[in-house]
């Protein structure tokens, strides 16, 4: 017997939710060059932006609508997949506006670092990469790109949209995504209020990116990554690999487990997971408050063994 998996859970998670720190956009003032969205996906239904630039020029970090969705000093915008098996499948790179190309890296293996071989990239921390130069001073840079994908070279010029690469895992990279970085005369510059790190969060702004872009790059605090149903206990490196997929139960499975993956655990948000069965019955139930740090990922499981 095989069992329906869209008809045995149900998942409720309350997800954090900001206060009114919503950043000024003055829309009235003409950027000098904006930015197209660099990657071919859809950012919150098959990517994600997992970390902004950090604009605390401090120990402690702060991406610019003075969330934690950032690390000390990260200078681009992580922009995620929600597993390998999309990597795998391949998901272009793209220049992001009209320049030249500055530089390239391509040979990189994918997934030395998030297999524990950190001192493979050490130095080439970027991975695979592209760096585009564009007029007046402005640069582009692209990390973690697939082995072997990338599609310019040094000196050619391209146009903002041109497929340049396929997004990887190369360089020191805990999961598949796009590291997008923008720089003005050698300053890191956020794409989302084109301010410097040295600005602070919740600055007036004026976004780099374009109409198009923006109608995709809402800040969300929080956001389940993926989720899916399992046999067996997960782990985090399990899901990042897409192991659970395509799996299939029957009445012989030895358990039943309900799991989701979300980035921005926030301390207060209540977690709260139900699996039902097609009747309505509940199976197994978990609720709490979280008291920790911000998890700038997490993951938890909700389930119940086979009765004998």
């Amino acid at each position: 017997m095989t069992v329906r998996v869209a008809s045995l859970f149900l998942l409720t998670f309350c997800l954090h939710v900001t206060n009114a720190l919503a950043q000024t956009i003055t829309e009235e003032e003409t950027p000098e060059i904006t930015f197209a969205l660099p990657i071919d996906c859809t950012p919150g239904e098959n990517c994600f932006i997992q970390n902004y630039v950090d604009v605390d020029p401090s120990r402690r970090w702060q991406d610019y609508m003075c969330g934690r969705l950032t690390y000390n000093r990260h200078k681009g915008t992580d922009i995620r997949l929600p597993s390998m098996k999309e990597m795998e499948a391949g998901v272009a790179v793209l220049a992001a506006a009209d320049g030249r190309v500055k530089g390239v890296r391509n040979g990189e293996e994918d997934g030395l670092y998030i297999n524990g071989d950190h001192q493979a990239v050490s130095g080439k921390e970027c991975g695979n990469g592209i760096i585009i130069t564009h007029e007046n001073g402005w640069e582009t840079q692209y990390c973690h790109l697939k082995k072997n994908s990338v599609r310019v070279q040094r000196g050619q010029k391209v146009k903002a949209g041109t497929p340049i690469a396929s997004v990887g895992l190369s360089g020191a990279s805990e999961f598949t995504h796009l590291h997008f970085e923008v720089r003005h005369n050698g300053s890191t510059i956020d794409p989302f209020t084109g301010a410097t790190t040295l600005d602070g969060c919740n600055v007036p702004a004026v976004s780099l990116w374009t109409v198009a872009a923006r109608a995709f790059l809402n800040y969300s605090p929080s956001g389940v990554i993926n989720q899916g149903v399992a046999t067996s206990i997960p782990n985090n490196m399990a899901i990042e690999r897409g192991q659970f997929t395509d799996l299939k139960l029957d009445k012989d499975s030895p358990m039943l487990l309900y799991f989701v993956r979300i980035y921005g655990l926030h301390p207060g948000d209540r977690e709260e997971l139900t699996l039902t069965d097609p009747d309505g019955v509940e199976l197994a139930h978990d609720s709490k408050i979280h008291k920790g740090s911000t998890k700038a990922q997490y993951f938890k499981y909700v389930g119940k063994k086979r009765p004998n």
